[in-house]
């Protein structure tokens, strides 16, 4: 249980629910009765998402939580999603240090051109050197990084705007409630707090699920309070973020 009094929806074991009725005991998803399954579509479970890093606890929270290798504003990541979906001749900046995206900016022969939804995910993937702009996480439990601790990151959206890439730029946004609920297929989709890329003011993310992966590949910040437990190198245990940082050793799973 979390420090709030509500449920994770991810357990040690695999996927639990939380449901109010049963005053938010974990049980197993195939026994959820009608009941409580009305309940929940009514109160959804947030958004969660995985990382795995090799840094402590205590050097995440020294940080304020994750930022890209080269963070970018709430703005710098509008006008980076502007620019190569929506505008081909809207304004872009590019921080000094995210070289390829500057290269691939100034290339003669991508003037005045869309790149691309899938072209922008493809090329901030690229490498794991100091000049990403963007923090890679997973819906999935067991992706998210490569190794290290796995960090369990709790948004505080009970829904959130997918906007679909379409061959000439972006499609309507649309509510969803769950990563079931989002598009399937090759191209990526953008993930909003708000219903429009130049509203967003928390979250701006890139979404694939594509093999299976479901990454979201954050442009904006995550903050050190939506890091809500961790399971450290080498454990199989879950621990609440705080009590880590608290220097506390129960485990919650």
């Amino acid at each position: 249980m979390t420090e709030s009094g509500r449920t994770s929806n991810i357990t040690a074991d695999g996927p639990r629910v939380a449901c109010p009725a049963i005053h938010s005991i974990l049980i197993d998803a195939a026994s959820v009765s009608g009941r409580c399954a009305a309940i929940m579509k009514e109160h959804p479970v947030p958004f969660t998402m995985y990382r795995a890093d090799t840094r402590t606890p205590g050097e995440i929270k020294k940080a304020g939580g994750f930022q890209a290798k080269v963070p970018l504003t709430v703005a710098q990541a509008q006008g980076l999603i502007r620019r190569v979906s929506i505008d081909a001749n809207s304004p872009v900046d590019i921080p000094h240090r995210a070289m390829e995206l500057r290269d691939a900016f100034a290339d003669p022969a991508m003037a005045g051109k869309l790149f691309g939804l899938l072209a922008l995910y493809q090329g901030i993937r690229k490498g794991k050197s100091g000049t990403t702009v963007h923090i890679s996480t997973s819906a999935n439990q067991g992706t998210g990084g490569y190794d290290g601790n796995i960090y369990e990151i709790v948004t505080p959206f009970d829904q959130l705007y997918e906007t679909p890439a379409k061959r000439n730029g972006l499609g309507d946004p649309r509510l969803v409630a769950s990563y079931e609920d989002m598009a399937r297929g090759v191209n990526p989709s953008i993930l909003t707090d708000r219903d429009n890329i130049d509203s967003a003011a928390e979250l701006i993310a890139v979404y694939n699920s594509g093999q299976g992966s479901q990454e979201v590949a954050f442009l904006t910040d995550i903050p050190l309070k939506w890091i809500e437990r961790v399971k450290l190198d080498g454990s199989r245990d879950w621990q609440m973020m705080s009590a880590v940082l608290a220097g506390s050793s129960s485990a919650t799973s």
